[in-house]
């Protein structure tokens, strides 16, 4: 399962899936994760990564896809 995620409401119908995000540029050294996706709303999404809440805005997002 391999679907792109690009816009809002992409990330809007599969809030409590698995995603995978790349970002175009890297925040402290990282720069890719893979949780679950929480919430979502105009600025961007919140993930659940290794029981950690990770905010990120829709601008910094490079790449996004559901992740198996």
């Amino acid at each position: 399962f391999d679907r792109v995620l690009r816009t809002r409401a992409h990330f809007g119908r599969f809030l409590g899936s698995r995603v995978y995000l790349e970002l175009k540029e890297p925040r402290a050294g990282r720069r890719r994760y893979t949780g679950k996706l929480l919430t979502v709303d105009e600025d961007g999404i919140a993930l659940e990564v290794d029981h950690e809440h990770v905010a990120v805005s829709f601008s910094e997002i490079g790449k996004a896809r559901l992740a198996s």
